[in-house]
């Protein structure tokens, strides 16, 4: 497992200082190492000039698998030598700053986040296409035209967006985030002109315009509730899912959070089909 460091010094042997940090977090493991061993298990990429006579250095790190009967226990085990680790730098006088850059640990951990995120975030869009597809069933491919959303159109028009997305199989649905997805409960406010002219000219006749202005947005209870019900979750779920495409620590009470809302979420899209399968019976 390789984690990549940066550190702001202005030691003339930051090898020494890695090396006696390494060395003391292996020790407090009770696993020793040849100073041999410890040299090969860090590489310095780069020692770069600063201002005011301080350094950049970046380097890598190589933590041997630390073997254990359970996976969950060597992670704990490889959060204890880094900890150690970078403590043991910190406390040097010629240091002033330790970011980490990238983490395999991390990676593969965040990699299973992403996953479940994705899959709840696929159920969703089914269940808003059906919301949606049940409002506006007379333009399948032009469905938030009332929301306070921005779809990127690039330089396509309406028409060839539309194309498009026929041709790849998606809708509008497939280009919104999750903050996106809050917004859906009710359609934007007509503040200017030019929203009563895009109106105007999306309209085909005057019971068509006037149909658009006003009797605007979801107008089932039921699916008014669902989308109600669920932004708490999806705002939780939004928090992982940032830090994760950003690379960010998470905590563990925001884990703790994030669990609870992707099991609200998984039931309440159980519970959205069901009702709606009852409905539908004869």
């Amino acid at each position: 497992m390789k984690v990549f460091f940066q550190i702001v010094h202005n030691s003339e042997n930051i090898e020494s200082i890695i090396f006696d940090s390494m060395k003391e977090a292996y020790s407090n493991l009770y696993i020793e190492k040849s100073d041999d061993e410890v040299n090969d298990l860090f590489e310095i990429k780069y020692n770069l000039q600063l201002k005011n006579s301080r350094l950049i250095s970046g380097f890598e790190i190589e933590v041997e698998e630390l073997t254990d009967d359970e996976k969950e226990l060597i992670s704990e085990k490889i959060d204890t030598f880094l900890g150690s680790f970078t403590g043991k730098i910190r406390e040097s006088q010629h240091i002033f700053a330790i970011i980490k850059l990238h983490d395999e640990t991390r990676f593969e951990t965040y990699l299973n986040f992403y996953k479940e995120i994705a899959c709840l975030e696929m159920r969703l869009r089914e269940i808003l296409s059906f919301i949606f597809y049940y409002e506006y069933s007379d333009d399948l491919y032009n469905l938030l035209e009332e929301y306070e959303v921005n779809i990127n159109k690039g330089n396509l028009k309406q028409e060839e967006l539309q194309q498009e997305l026929q041709e790849r199989l998606e809708n509008e649905f497939f280009y919104l985030n999750f903050s996106h997805y809050l917004k859906l409960d009710k359609p934007k406010e007509i503040r200017h002109v030019k929203d009563i002219s895009s109106i105007l000219e999306s309209s085909d006749s005057y019971e068509a315009f006037k149909n658009k202005v006003c009797n605007r947005g979801i107008k089932n209870e039921k699916h008014l509730e669902f989308l109600a019900a669920i932004k708490q979750d999806l705002e939780t779920v939004e928090g992982v899912r940032n830090a994760i495409a950003h690379n960010r620590t998470i905590s563990n009470t925001k884990l703790g959070h994030y669990e609870t809302a992707k099991e609200h979420l998984i039931q309440s899209f159980q519970e959205f089909w069901e009702e709606n399968e009852e409905k539908s019976k004869p």
